[in-house]
């Protein structure tokens, strides 16, 4: 079984940089790149199969990441990292297309 862990408040740091970042956009849950525990909650409730269609921002970097095992843009490296995080938390999927 797979599970993360958060502290005090990591959660609400996490949702604090994807919103301040407007790394994800959603026309239900976050139709301008703002979204809130609830909205997650909201989109992790039943039996759906959530997906995220990334771009080549993230993919670039996540195969970068697997070929080299790091980035030399540390600050991209944090913000690719928080995206699989969030994504991981979501239990989402992650694509880089259909």
């Amino acid at each position: 079984m797979n599970f993360l862990y958060f502290e005090d408040d990591e959660l609400d740091d996490l949702y604090s940089a994807i919103n301040r970042l407007q790394i994800c956009f959603h026309p239900v849950y976050a139709p301008e790149g703002k979204f809130t525990v609830k909205t997650s909650f909201e989109l992790q409730s039943g039996d759906k199969d959530i997906i995220i269609i990334a771009d080549k921002n993230f993919v670039s970097p996540i195969c970068e990441i697997s070929k080299k095992g790091t980035l030399s843009d540390k600050y991209r490296l944090q913000k690719v990292a928080l995206f699989v995080t969030w994504a991981k938390y979501l239990n989402a999927r992650l694509t880089c297309g259909i």
